[in-house]
């Protein structure tokens, strides 16, 4: 089903999930509440040992997620947030191993899509952000990449029509600053972001 973007956010503070655009692919949100995230895996037919990537409206937003937040964090993010890169960090002992896959990091990324936002900027707090797809299947670029699959299993699905960059986030581990590691290269080269290390 198609909703208005405030049912939207109205939908995900009541723990239902919601699919939408980002910049890169559709994203499959959750808040970060273990009904919702219990939902998020069964929905993905998902491992409880993967994690999920949270999408925050705001960088300040990373302090109730991460620990240790080393320097040059802050200069990725400046650069490249709001955008396609997801920065890997240690987590929060408080933030819950739905989201973290029992591993001792999290995920961040603010993605620049202006649906996106708006709903993050609504619900105005995290959310888990896993693409919205069936685990094993493709990420989607489009609804119809995935509607069949969720309509009738979520509580809403935003059309943004095709997504803009038609690839996935870049992914980069800061958990030893001192040697950052690419985990997938995605819209950002590793080229452009090896210039910062």
């Amino acid at each position: 089903m198609e909703l208005d973007l405030d049912k939207a956010i109205y939908l995900l503070k009541q723990q239902e999930l919601v699919a939408f655009p980002t910049e890169t692919v559709y994203g499959l949100g959750a808040v970060l509440e273990d009904k919702a995230l219990q939902k998020l895996f069964e929905v993905k037919g998902r491992a409880l040992s993967k994690p999920f990537t949270v999408q925050i409206p705001e960088v300040g937003g990373v302090h109730q997620l991460a620990d240790d937040i080393p320097e040059i964090f802050w200069e990725l993010a400046e650069a490249f947030w709001p955008g396609p890169l997801t920065l890997i960090l240690k987590r929060k002992e408080s933030l819950s191993s739905f989201v973290t896959g029992g591993k001792d990091s999290v995920g961040l990324r603010i993605p620049s899509h202006p649906i996106a936002r708006y709903l993050l900027e609504g619900v105005d707090q995290p959310l888990a952000v896993p693409s919205a797809n069936l685990s094993g299947k493709k990420s989607p670029i489009q609804v119809s990449d995935f509607y069949e699959d969720l309509h009738d299993k979520i509580g809403a699905i935003i059309d943004g029509g095709m997504t803009d960059e038609k690839c996935v986030s870049t992914v980069v581990s800061l958990e030893n600053p001192n040697q950052p590691l690419l985990l997938r290269e995605g819209v950002i080269s590793w080229k452009v972001l090896s210039g910062f290390f």
